[in-house]
């Protein structure tokens, strides 16, 4: 038996995990702590579940003076609940892989573009 669909269409799209859209090519300085520079997402898998992925920063200062911007990526499933909210989970079906490889393959690509010289000069 199928299970008729009776949401509302505003209630289509899965939380961000970062409550902003992403900021393509946005330099460190513009944005605000605690928040992502680079995020994908949340693209649907199905219409009760998503993943998402985010790049963010944290200035390293080595003992020898030396300092550094790392990059970690962070990916998130949600779902929705009996209720209908959604939740987060803790791990991702096999039929949302796909999705969340893209995702880190975006979130890599603009990691890397990061550290490329051309891109930088110009």
């Amino acid at each position: 038996m199928t299970r008729r669909n009776t949401r509302d269409a505003s209630t289509d799209t899965a939380p961000s995990a970062t409550d902003e859209p992403g900021t393509d090519g946005a330099s460190k300085t513009e944005q605000p702590k605690n928040r992502p520079v680079f995020s994908v997402g949340p693209i649907m898998t199905d219409p009760s579940n998503s993943c998402s992925a985010a790049v963010w920063l944290r200035e390293v200062k080595l003992e020898d003076g030396r300092e550094f911007t790392a990059h970690s990526v962070s990916c998130e499933a949600t779902y929705r609940d009996k209720d209908d909210n959604w939740q987060k989970a803790g791990s991702f079906r096999s039929n949302q892989l796909p999705t969340l490889i893209y995702c880190l393959q975006r979130c890599f690509d603009w990691v890397q573009s990061q550290r490329d010289p051309k891109q930088k000069a110009g």
